[in-house]
């Protein structure tokens, strides 16, 4: 019993501090080997709640360097959905499940094994939130398998195991999450607790504001799934090419995006980023055109100057954004694509901070901006 009072005491006291889930697999499978245990691999799977991912496996084998771990799409469990396999095994019964590799078995996954000289695979369930999420399989070459001994002591740590992986996939999943909605920078400050209504800080940075022309006339003109599915289109390579080159999307507001770019070069990369998405845009306006589809076009707006960036909004919705002039003469930047027949548009601010050769599209009034815009433009080849 010592052997297992040391396991749940390693899952409270080091393992309930591991920084990710591949980092707690790999802790665990050298502590049991520390322990005497014969397991050689551990695979551990869960489903997960993500926009784009169905779930996550990790596998830890004693001879590697470093924890194997692939993210699974839905459309993976969809293709997979029926196939026998251990985890499939493991969600039909909700129990525990034990087999002998051989190259003949009637589970893919198992006579994958054989090869490799495994003798026995045992199989836990996962428990997150009282119910079934996942599983885990410990396999070992040792001659004759798992003892009875070896079996025991696994599932007198389970609990534990489980309950503290919960722990670790629900702050990663959180973290994610809050990257995923409201992107990275401002995501991971939430999630280190900057969540005070009215705290900020200036910073200078490059502005993008764009926006998909006539889309007033296409939400009339087009169905609801055909719309929503130009849309995510529009803005998937819009996104590819700001994170691509540094930068950080911070709203998506109806057929427009908001973002920014810190770093030094910032400027520059901005304008790479949207060169990059105005390229995608025509490959994408030429397959569309080829379907017999409407044929989109995206105005891009950058500027450079000081914005707040921080949480703004009322006691019970709060936001994480930039605000201020720049903000503003950057959109109504964005507004002037359509007039000035350009895809690209750049304010004096920024073009001062570029060295590229740029075309002076001369002085415009805007709303809001109590004097002209001096606008520039690039070469553009489309």
């Amino acid at each position: 019993m010592q052997m297992d009072a040391e396991l749940v005491q390693w899952h409270l006291e080091v393992g309930h501090g591991s920084r990710d889930v591949a980092a707690f697999i790999e802790g665990f499978g050298d502590k049991l080997v520390q322990c005497g245990l014969p397991v050689e691999r551990i695979v551990f799977g869960t489903f997960v709640l993500h926009p784009q991912v169905g779930g996550i496996v990790y596998r830890w084998r004693v001879e590697d360097d470093e924890v194997w771990h692939r993210d699974l799409s839905r459309e993976f469990f969809g293709n997979r959905r029926g196939e026998p396999s251990p985890f499939e095994e493991l969600e039909r019964t909700e129990q525990p499940y034990r087999t002998t590799p051989t190259a003949e078995h009637h589970m893919e996954d198992v006579a994958a094994l054989h090869p490799e000289g495994y003798v026995d695979l045992y199989a836990m369930p996962f428990w997150m939130d009282g119910g079934f999420q996942g599983g885990v399989t410990f396999a070992t070459r040792q001659p004759g398998g798992f003892s009875d001994g070896d079996l025991g002591r696994l599932q007198a740590q389970h609990t534990a195991f489980c309950a503290v992986l919960e722990h670790i996939i629900r702050e990663s999943l959180m973290r994610r999450l809050l990257h995923f909605y409201l992107g990275a920078g401002a995501g991971e400050r939430v999630y280190r607790g900057d969540v005070h209504r009215g705290e900020g800080r200036v910073i200078p940075a490059t502005i993008w504001f764009s926006d998909l022309r006539g889309f007033t006339s296409a939400s009339e003109s087009m169905s609801a799934d055909d719309l929503l599915a130009l849309l995510n289109e529009v803005f998937e390579l819009q996104i590819d090419a700001v994170q691509a080159h540094g930068g950080e999307v911070l709203k998506l507001i109806g057929d427009g995006m908001m973002a920014i770019f810190e770093a030094e070069d910032g400027a520059a990369a901005a304008i790479a980023a949207a060169q990059q998405a105005q390229a995608s845009m025509a490959e994408l306006r030429r397959t569309r055109a080829q379907a017999g589809k409407r044929e989109p076009e995206v105005g891009i707006g950058l500027h450079f100057g000081d914005v707040m960036y921080g949480n703004v909004g009322g006691k019970t919705r709060l936001d994480f954004t930039v605000i201020g002039s720049a903000v503003n003469r950057t959109a109504r930047l964005e507004a002037l694509c359509g007039k000035l027949n350009r895809r690209i548009l750049i304010s004096q601010d920024l073009a001062d901070r570029l060295d590229l050769p740029l075309e002076q599209l001369g002085s415009h009034a805007v709303k809001g901006v109590p004097e002209p815009l001096l606008v520039f433009g690039l070469a553009e080849t489309d």
